[in-house]
């Protein structure tokens, strides 16, 4: 057996062992103290390491590999593979059962038996012969296969394969996000079961796509707040894991807004003592809607709705007694002068809304009237 320390070390610095030159032995190999290597580990025996290890090539054994703390490398290769920490490996990951304490961080995974009791992560595959068994949450970006069981709360991947299954969520990739294919204009970041559903459907707070979009977000944020500070996440995984943190805060408050207006659209009847705030969630909602949402049936009958508010009030003489009310509604009632610029006819009503405002609130002064600015 080779045992590897501070004391046969290339160099010591902060109290951890540097190891310059490639190792290779036809031995075990005992490493009873921290170590950096800077090129390969190699045997046809056991490796153990007590503490942490970092190699900054490939570690590859014809026996067990067995860490105490925490283990990186580029690639990974061993019989029967545990980690007593977290583990961060580049590339790819291949033995007959891992074990891993802590996360775990990987490219690629190939392995008889997987049993990982933090999150895995796999910028590829994730593939077992026999069983796979996750404490927290799995993404795959390609696949997750196994002949045996998956159990696993919380997956992600673009596609799940296995004998018997025990996985309390499921969230399926579009291929669009795997091929890197994005178009401004009509985001592809979605899970594929989002991205084929009808978008007008998100106005039943309570629809499948709506209830999906809500776990979904929820379950990226705290996989980004998991991964945000890891630097040793590779450059796709970090494009991915933004595009999910850009996408999905706008489905939240998308569905937010809908939500608000929900109730609005779905009466029939107008009338004096709720016009104020219908008018106001309307047209604020109107405001908050994201440019690719505005051709959906929400958004046409969110417009319908506030031509039919604006056409009541034309025929009444409607007040309100608070400020912060009457503010609100002339703030919307300037926007919608911009919206339908080139509608006379609603423009009138608004011309006739907003003076009814300044006779509302008893505004004489000239300066005050700069409020109300006809722009």
């Amino acid at each position: 057996m080779i045992e590897l320390n501070d004391s046969n070390a290339s160099y010591s610095q902060n109290g951890i062992s540097v190891f310059v030159k490639r190792i290779d032995a036809d031995e075990d190999i005992y490493i009873s103290s921290s170590c950096v290597f800077l090129s390969d580990i190699v045997t046809s025996g056991s490796i153990r390491a007590q503490y942490d290890l970092t190699v900054n090539g490939s570690i590859s054994a014809g026996g067990d590999v067995e860490i105490g703390g925490n283990l990186g490398s580029a690639h990974l290769k061993g019989n029967n593979i545990s980690v007593g920490g977290s583990l961060n490996v580049k590339d790819e990951v291949s033995c007959k059962s891992l074990f891993v304490t802590g996360d775990a961080f990987v490219g690629s995974v190939f392995c008889t038996n997987i049993e990982v009791y933090g999150l895995l992560v796999s910028t590829s595959m994730v593939d077992a012969e026999e069983n796979i068994m996750v404490n927290k949450f799995l993404v795959a970006l390609d696949y997750v296969m196994a002949s045996g069981k998956v159990t696993v709360p919380e997956v992600i991947s673009h596609e799940i394969t296995a004998g018997e299954e025990s996985i309390g969520k499921r969230i399926l990739l579009s291929a669009d996000i795997l091929n890197n294919q994005n178009n401004s204009d009509s985001p592809t970041t979605a899970p594929s079961s989002i991205a084929d559903s009808d978008i007008s459907e998100i106005f039943n707070a309570h629809s499948p796509l709506a209830i999906e979009i809500d776990d979904c977000a929820v379950f990226l944020d705290r996989l980004n707040d998991d991964l945000c500070n890891r630097s040793y996440t590779d450059e796709r995984m970090k494009e991915y894991l933004q595009a999910f943190s850009d996408f999905f805060p706008q489905y939240e408050e998308l569905l937010r807004t809908i939500q608000s207006i929900n109730p609005v659209l779905s009466k029939d009847i107008i009338d004096d003592d709720t016009w104020f705030d219908d008018f106001n969630i309307c047209v604020g909602a109107l405001i908050r809607l994201p440019l690719w949402f505005m051709e959906s049936l929400v958004a046409k009958q969110l417009h319908e709705k506030i031509l039919r508010l604006l056409s009541y009030q034309s025929t009444r003489t409607l007040y309100t007694k608070s400020l912060s009310t009457w503010t609100q509604v002339n703030y919307h009632a300037k926007y919608l002068r911009k919206t339908y610029v080139d509608n006379p006819t609603i423009r009138t009503q608004i011309d006739y809304l907003q003076e009814r405002l300044r006779s509302n609130i008893g505004l004489k002064a000239p300066f005050l009237n700069l409020v109300f600015t006809q722009e």
